[in-house]
């Protein structure tokens, strides 16, 4: 090692550092990887909230999706109001006046046929 051309001063740091008891493995890692250009900073934090039990998913991804423009909120919230119980189909009414591709009376057309499968019974033939 003590020729400098073989001498692999990032792997020394953390062998020293882990002698010392001062390594921070975590921090290390950051500043290793960005140097080298290999630094992915979403899915380092997503493991970095996951292992220290923060991690919010739901925001996280709201976040992740916004910043590589592919998200989709209409979507997004659909299945997010779902997954918590507070999904109810009058968003789409809302959501779909919204953006002007609302048709109020195919939609009302429609509520009409599932209330209708809703209450099966009543349409039997005798």
């Amino acid at each position: 090692m003590t020729n400098i051309d073989s001498f692999d001063h990032e792997y020394y740091e953390r062998i020293s550092m882990t002698n010392t008891g001062s390594f921070d493995d975590e921090y290390y890692e950051r500043i290793s990887m960005t140097n080298t250009g290999s630094f992915d900073d979403e899915y380092y934090e997503r493991i970095s909230m996951t292992n220290t039990g923060s991690f919010d998913d739901e925001y996280y991804e709201r976040i992740s999706m916004t910043n590589t423009g592919s998200f989709d909120d209409e979507y997004y919230e659909r299945i997010s109001m779902t997954n918590t119980g507070f999904f109810e189909d009058e968003y789409e009414r809302i959501s779909m006046t919204s953006t002007g591709s609302f048709d109020d009376e195919y939609y009302e057309l429609i509520q009409v046929l599932l209330i209708g499968m809703a209450y099966k019974p009543a349409f039997k033939q005798n």
